[in-house]
């Protein structure tokens, strides 16, 4: 059976093949370099991966999970992808792209990585601000 593995599992098991190889201080420099990438709902079809999964980020922030559904839950990104791509002229296509280019280094310059690898906590101050 083809069993996939993520990342962070093909390090440790190179690293037990390798044995004393691999330092203790260089394995864990590694997987500290590894970031998990909050997973899509939906299937973009206007936004690339990234812009995708930062508006999902946000407007699941925006409209969370309560005791009813979040923004993702409810396809609320894929939506905006839809309705961006169907309905918007090039010009604010382009537009709404460099808003959501200049928010994410704003939140470079703010936190030191992009907004979806920011903690939760900063993500909600981020958005709030």
């Amino acid at each position: 059976m083809n069993q996939l593995i993520d990342r962070r599992e093909a390090l440790r098991k190179t690293a037990l093949l390798m044995g004393a190889a691999v330092s203790a201080s260089a394995l864990t420099g590694i997987l500290q370099g590894c970031k998990a990438t909050p997973e899509l709902t939906y299937t973009p079809v206007f936004f690339n991966a990234d812009q995708a999964t930062l508006v999902s980020e946000v407007a699941d922030i925006i409209i969370p999970r309560t005791d009813t559904p979040g923004a993702k839950d409810a396809g609320v990104p894929g939506f905006i992808d839809t309705m961006l791509k169907d309905c918007y002229a090039k010009e604010d296509q382009d537009n709404f792209l460099a808003g959501l280019a200049s928010f994410d280094e704003e939140a470079k310059t703010a936190y030191g990585d992009s907004f979806i690898y920011c903690k939760p906590e900063q993500q909600l101050e981020f958005v709030t601000k």
